[in-house]
């Protein structure tokens, strides 16, 4: 909020969301270095961050836009890395995100190849053992091996795990 600025002063969020509104974002050079060099070299693209609508450190408009600017370069092998989140939304939303998400990527680009809670993958306490967890899905690939990333999520729902808290998947359909 900007107050007694004499002119309108955009907010990073709010530039942000024009950007992918208007396509000015396929402007941005910092945007189009990185996709330019992956799809001239052969590169994997691949995204990771909160996974929700909550709006305070994630947006899905945000995130359908990257998948969206892959499809638009041609890049096949686009990935993504799922921290859910179950702070800044309900903690068993994740499940309906992670269909949403699955639905746009078949008409766009895009696969999910990892989830993890955000108690693993943003920890703020320097806790190592946490972010180990997170770490050795992102590097390795370890954790619950699963086909169906939607069912995943479901059974960490039956054992009682909400979002914040989901312990590493991995999708075993992803190399």
């Amino acid at each position: 909020m900007n107050i007694g600025a004499g002119r309108i002063v955009y907010q990073d969020l709010v530039k942000i969301n024009r950007a992918c509104a208007d396509n000015s974002i396929m402007k941005n050079p910092e945007i189009v270095s990185a996709f330019s060099y992956a799809k001239e070299n052969g590169k994997n693209i691949h995204f990771m961050g909160l996974t929700s609508n909550g709006g305070v450190h994630s947006s899905f408009d945000h995130l359908f836009k990257l998948c969206d600017i892959s499809k638009e370069y041609g890049i096949e092998n686009t990935f993504i890395h799922c921290f859910m989140d179950g702070r800044d939304t309900d903690p068993k939303s994740g499940k309906g995100f992670i269909e949403q998400l699955t639905a746009h990527c078949e008409k766009s680009a895009g696969k999910i190849a990892s989830i993890v809670g955000r108690f693993y993958a943003m920890d703020r306490d320097k806790r190592w053992e946490r972010v180990k967890e997170a770490y050795d899905l992102l590097v390795e690939g370890k954790g619950k091996q699963a086909t169906d990333m939607v069912q995943a999520m479901q059974e960490s729902y039956d054992e009682g795990v909400t979002d914040e808290f989901i312990k590493p998947i991995n999708n075993s359909t992803v190399d």
